[in-house]
């Protein structure tokens, strides 16, 4: 496979300003690269210029490197060895689409962002070759892995794993983005990195519901370990590894947004226990929970494909069809019983 020739210092652009976009910027200067946030909040850019914080996203006051800076021209684009994206993934093939002819060819593209595209029911690697022609040599890398902001921000060792066909290209993400505190592990199979980002959330969701709903370690170790198995499953129906679910971008993910009280997701399922519905839970929300439109598609995979996911089947229902906890328990718990290992996701 073809690789691509970069110098020691790049000029790295992030879409996204915000809580992650930030992080990974930070990340990426840390590791001494010239990075520019392209933002269209024109009071995020002055502050991040002029002050080196981002306080609507970290009100800690965190100082940025003074090698990140911010702008809202994409003509920053035509110089960039490399590319972080870290904005909503059901406005990326939107936004993408606008400025794709400004990127120049070779450009390493880094998707950071997690979940399934709602219009596509398909993710990222699925649709990159009808964004970019191959002729253009814009190889996509998915990075993913248990990795709070603010965490990244405050210099705590994170560990993460870059998903590409190419592995050649992934070791180089590594090389270049690795530090003291920031380490990354490389994998082929971009599938499986996808789909642990992107249905770990909903297994969050489902993770704050059982603890809000008044749940303790029982339940909610068991819903988790069962909801890694489904998404293992599922890695392995639509053409990635299972094994890869048990590992950073899998089990370490899953973890982090199920148990740590930063997760959005995590927070979507407690207020949903609170009796919130989904749409004031968005309404009020500061930044996205990737899980929410994630597992809106996710149950028309299931339904269009008789999947045998029921964890992730039922958070659906009692979220949007409103099925009592009740029924919810018992047709979880009273179904037919099974051989631990050998759950088939192709219902009969």
């Amino acid at each position: 496979m073809e690789t691509i020739n970069l110098p020691d210092k790049l000029k790295i652009c992030v879409f996204g300003s915000g809580s992650f976009g930030t992080a990974l910027g930070t990340v990426a200067a840390r590791s001494g690269h010239n990075v520019i946030l392209i933002s269209r909040t024109k009071e995020v850019i002055e502050e991040i210029n002029n002050f080196h914080t981002n306080k609507k996203y970290f009100p800690e006051a965190i100082k940025l490197p003074e090698n990140l800076t911010a702008s809202s021209n994409f003509e920053e684009l035509k110089n960039c060895n490399m590319i972080i994206h870290a904005i909503p993934v059901q406005s990326s093939i939107e936004f993408i689409n606008k400025i794709r002819d400004i990127i120049p060819n070779n450009t390493i593209y880094i998707i950071a962002s997690k979940g399934i595209l709602l219009k596509e029911k398909k993710f990222f690697s699925q649709v990159w070759e009808e964004i970019f022609p191959p002729e253009r040599k814009i190889q996509h890398v998915i990075l993913s892995g248990p990795s709070f902001a603010i965490e990244i921000m405050k210099d705590y060792p994170t560990l993460v794993v870059a998903g590409c066909k190419n592995i050649q290209i992934a070791e180089l993400v590594q090389k270049m983005l690795s530090n003291e505190s920031f380490r990354i592990y490389t994998t082929d199979d971009v599938l499986g990195v996808e789909v642990g980002g992107a249905i770990k959330n909903v297994i969050a969701i489902s993770a704050g519901l059982m603890e809000g709903l008044g749940y303790k370690c029982n339940t909610i170790s068991a819903v988790v370990t069962r909801g890694v198995f489904e998404v293992s499953l599922f890695s392995q129906f639509i053409g990635g590894r299972k094994e890869t679910l048990n590992g950073l971008a899998g089990i370490g993910d899953i973890m982090l947004s199920a148990f740590g009280d930063l997760s959005r997701n995590k927070k979507v399922g407690l207020a949903l226990a609170r009796g919130e519905t989904i749409e004031e839970i968005t309404n009020k929300a500061l930044e996205v929970a990737e899980g929410v439109p994630t597992m809106c598609v996710l149950h028309e995979i299931i339904k269009e494909n008789n999947l045998n996911m029921p964890i992730c089947n039922a958070l659906y229902k009692f979220a949007y069809e409103k099925v009592s906890i009740e029924e919810m328990r018992k047709v979880l718990m009273l179904r037919k019983l099974e051989h631990e290992e050998k759950l088939e996701l192709k219902q009969n």
